[in-house]
């Protein structure tokens, strides 16, 4: 993902498939077909390393947040960190990358005692249980309050801001009085310079659901900013060839990616 000043961000893989079985997500509906090795997590990046290579460039930033669950991998994704941190290797500072968890809070708090400054982002997509047990069947385990908490506790441990993921769906999570309750349960744990959201438009596939109007996700995102909490509505890329968040999926099935 090509960036203005230099910036290309990998998105990579943990898992073939994904077991969290987001309603809004086409990778879910695939279910989990396996985990990956540190090494096949790492080729996705080595391979975009020769890429650019070629033009004079290199990745500078890795997200962990195509398929799969990284804290459902925690070994083997740790392991691929380390392998980007190592100046002998990659040389990618620990601060230009990225893990994204559907609120694994076991795996947030293991990440934060790591001692590693990596950056978290923590799929939320809603305020409060019911509705995010609707979309999420992980809130059932962890609920929204469990997983803020343990968002404070990565911040304070490591001092990075936290990002929440919010994918918008129409008539779901997307009201003017949901954005104020988002706002009050952000404040709840903390200052909210600690905190980023990020909002998502949702991007057709899985679930049946709708995007919101442009008028609708704008009047959402004032909310957030009017409590002093950094908001962005995020420009949606990929969709072109069904590569746009929530929308990894192999056609051909399972059998496809086991190997």
């Amino acid at each position: 993902m090509p960036h203005h000043g230099a910036r290309n961000a990998v998105c990579v893989s943990t898992q073939a498939g994904c077991p969290m079985a987001c309603a809004f997500c086409a990778t879910g509906e695939m279910g989990l077909v396996r985990n990956l090795t540190a090494a096949e997590i790492v080729d996705q990046i080595r391979h975009w390393q020769r890429e650019l290579a070629s033009n004079g460039e290199r990745v500078s930033h890795v997200v962990y947040m195509g398929m799969g669950e990284p804290f459902n991998n925690y070994d083997a994704t740790l392991a691929s960190v380390r392998s980007l941190i190592d100046p002998e290797e990659f040389g990618i500072s620990p601060r230009r990358l990225t893990i994204s968890t559907c609120g694994v809070v076991p795996g947030i708090d293991a990440l934060g005692s790591e001692g590693l400054p990596i950056n978290l982002a923590v799929s939320l997509h809603a305020p409060d249980d019911p509705t995010r047990a609707r979309i999420m069947p992980i809130n059932r385990k962890w609920g929204v309050e469990d997983v803020l908490a343990a968002a404070a506790r990565y911040v304070k441990r490591t001092k990075r801001r936290v990002t929440f993921e919010y994918v918008l769906l129409a008539g779901v999570n997307d009201s003017v009085e949901t954005a104020r309750a988002l706002a009050a349960a952000i404040v709840r744990h903390g200052p909210t310079k600690d905190a980023h959201v990020n909002l998502i438009p949702y991007n057709p596939g899985a679930g049946g659901f709708r995007r919101p109007s442009v008028e609708r996700m704008e009047a959402f995102t004032k909310v957030l900013q009017e409590q002093g909490i950094a908001a962005t509505l995020r420009i949606s890329k990929g969709q072109d060839i069904a590569a746009g968040c929530g929308q990894l999926k192999v056609a051909e099935g399972k059998a496809a990616t086991a190997v």
